[in-house]
């Protein structure tokens, strides 16, 4: 269940005026009920104050990088994600955030660049696979992109979701001259947006994304 961010001021106001400061973590919260509710500006500042008590928080960083990219400053976003990368190499989520950005730049060489490095860390996750597909589309690269999405398919567990997967490789399958392959994946996209919701067993979250 969200919080309505009204919450999180009126629990600041609260330590504020009992003389305490606001910890990291006060600022952290507050940020990602901001985010959640689409007050990017409101998000970029407390996370900003986050960074400014522990400068190595990587999450920080990756957030407020989104955050500046939904609010048009997409060199800003660039930079925080990078910033992000540099805390921590081995973190798949920089990458996937910074591809993102990038994508949304109109640089895909540097999207597919980044989305490459998250499936290097992390060779499980359907998104990033999706996400360089759309990049790959976007040079051209039909067929690669079609090897993406195929393998985006594969790994993901919600099979209602994977829609979208579907209906990238039939446009793919279709630019190549594939009629059949394509008429066959618009088929299992009316299938699947037509089927009865399934809850999976298990989920886990996985990072934004994105797009």
């Amino acid at each position: 269940m969200q919080i309505d961010p009204r919450y999180t001021i009126i629990v600041l106001s609260i330590i504020l005026f009992c003389g305490c400061k606001p910890t990291a973590r006060d600022y952290r919260v507050s940020a990602r009920q901001k985010y959640e509710y689409g007050d990017y500006a409101g998000a970029i500042t407390d996370y900003s104050e986050v960074l400014r008590l522990n400068p190595d928080d990587l999450e920080a960083y990756i957030f407020r990088g989104i955050a500046r990219a939904h609010q048009g400053d997409l060199a800003g976003g660039i930079a925080d994600c990078t910033a992000a990368i540099r805390l921590n190499p081995n973190q798949r989520d920089g990458y996937m955030s910074r591809g993102g950005i990038r994508h949304k730049k109109g640089d895909e060489s540097g999207a597919i660049a980044d989305f490459t490095q998250a499936i290097l860390l992390e060779s499980n996750s359907p998104y990033a696979y999706f996400n360089r597909a759309v990049s790959l589309r976007s040079q051209g690269s039909y067929k690669e992109a079609i090897t993406d999405l195929t393998e985006c398919i594969r790994l993901s567990q919600n099979q209602r979701g994977v829609f979208r997967a579907y209906a990238e490789r039939a446009a793919d399958r279709e630019a190549i001259g594939d009629h059949l392959g394509a008429l066959r994946d618009s088929n299992e996209v009316i299938r699947l947006k037509t089927q009865p919701a399934v809850v999976p067993v298990t989920a886990t979250p996985d990072g934004e994304s994105r797009k």
